[in-house]
């Protein structure tokens, strides 16, 4: 959570104040907005109004909502816009679209918004139905209680965990050369929930090996169904340090690669490199056992912690992952992108692979190309899509190579 956006919620809780009933409304349509705050005061919120964008982000700032209903059409700026700048500030409030547009265009705003990391809650068409608002509102209240223990286990036993997969890409030949796993979980309730808002539950709860096993199986079924549909895609998964504490944690995972079909080497397992590990000694143990079963290591989000060099040094990773706030500034900040090219050139003397996340426009892919990093992921190649979707996305690049193999043969007779 950034540091301007944690100091109001502290002071908010010092004063007693719920976080589990604020909205936050922002409408062009004043007299609409009033009636959806005095909809959500029925409900239980206390609740603000504005039809200025630049008081929606002050307020979002001093008076940090829980819930956001969000008009698609602003004059001087749009819903698309703002649902950016919420993503870009990690803000994890529920947030509602409102639009008289056609439903087809509030659902892409609610696909954009949940692909840009945001926990959307739903869609409202003006004029807006006050009994429907007042359900939805008081539904979202009741799911904004803490997440519990039996909660997640039960989860788990009903299979509630889905994965998303978003492909990585050769900056030099535009080749897919994997996908990365991020795993989803939606409760019965609706709406999906993000591993930032249950993972550290689950690592507390002693439920994180179970999770991450799940994760993995459901991981390396997939492969195996895109292999039968003629691709073969190396797949990372992200796991917990928790999970690089148990010794027999290589031989399990080694099994399971075995009991799938998939060859160690197909599969990379993601360690960010903040996350904290209190016996250094064990951790390179099972690190360096996992190599030995062919498995590959990417340190993530590299470049913020406090070690970085240390790990690079005594830990034995194959892939290095730049922070994505490096990649934010790459096109804005020479002192970013001197200090990306730096660590790319170091990656490369430890022959390691380095990979950038983040990667929203064909300008910065072709800037990171130019600096030598060697695959990319991001919205500009594609959003993170089912398995099916995936599919279709191989497909429809085999095709285009094919097709451009053909065109290029045919030029040269």
């Amino acid at each position: 959570m950034p540091r301007w956006f944690a100091a109001p919620i502290r002071r908010l809780r010092r004063a007693g104040v719920k976080m589990s009933d604020r909205l936050l409304i922002l409408d062009d349509d004043e007299a609409l907005g009033r009636i959806c705050a005095a909809i959500g005061e029925t409900a239980g919120y206390k609740a603000r109004v504005t039809v200025d964008a630049h008081d929606f982000w002050r307020m979002l700032e001093e008076w940090p909502p829980t819930v956001i209903i969000l008009d698609l059409r602003m004059p001087g700026t749009d819903g698309v816009e703002i649902l950016r700048g919420l993503s870009d500030r990690r803000v994890t409030a529920r947030v509602m679209v409102l639009s008289g547009s056609d439903a087809a265009l509030l659902e892409a705003a609610q696909r954009l918004g949940r692909e840009r990391g945001l926990d959307m809650a739903g869609a409202l068409t003006k004029p807006v139905a006050a009994n429907q608002l007042r359900d939805l509102l008081v539904g979202l209240r009741a799911a904004a209680e803490p997440i519990t223990a039996s909660a997640l286990q039960a989860g788990l036993d009903r299979d509630e965990l889905e994965l998303a997969y978003q492909p990585k890409i050769d900056l030099a030949d535009n080749r897919v050369v994997g996908v990365e796993a991020l795993v989803r979980w939606f409760p019965p309730n609706g709406g999906s929930i993000l591993p930032g808002k249950f993972v550290a539950l689950a690592e507390a709860s002693g439920m994180i090996d179970d999770l991450t096993e799940r994760v993995i199986a459901k991981a390396l079924a997939q492969v195996v169904t895109w292999r039968a549909a003629g691709f073969e895609v190396p797949i990372s998964v992200n796991v917990s340090p928790t999970n690089l504490r148990a010794l027999d944690f290589p031989d399990r995972l080694g099994r399971t690669c075995a009991q799938h079909g998939v060859a160690p080497g197909a599969v990379s397992l993601e360690l960010t490199e903040t996350a904290a590990h209190d016996d250094h000694t064990t951790l390179m143990d099972i690190l360096t056992r996992l190599r030995l079963h062919g498995l590959r290591l990417s340190i993530d989000d590299f470049g913020t912690g406090h070690s970085s060099l240390y790990k690079l040094h005594t830990l034995p990773f194959s892939e290095l992952k730049l922070d994505l706030s490096f990649i934010v500034e790459a096109r804005a900040s020479a002192r970013a992108l001197t200090i990306i090219k730096s660590t790319i050139d170091l990656a490369h003397a430890l022959g390691m692979t380095v990979v950038a996340e983040g990667i929203e426009d064909g300008e910065t892919a072709a800037l990171l190309h130019d600096v030598g990093c060697d695959v990319g992921q991001g919205f500009y190649f594609s959003k993170p899509v089912s398995g099916e979707a995936l599919t279709r996305f191989l497909q429809r690049r085999a095709a285009h190579r094919t097709y451009a193999a053909v065109v290029e043969t045919t030029a040269g007779n």
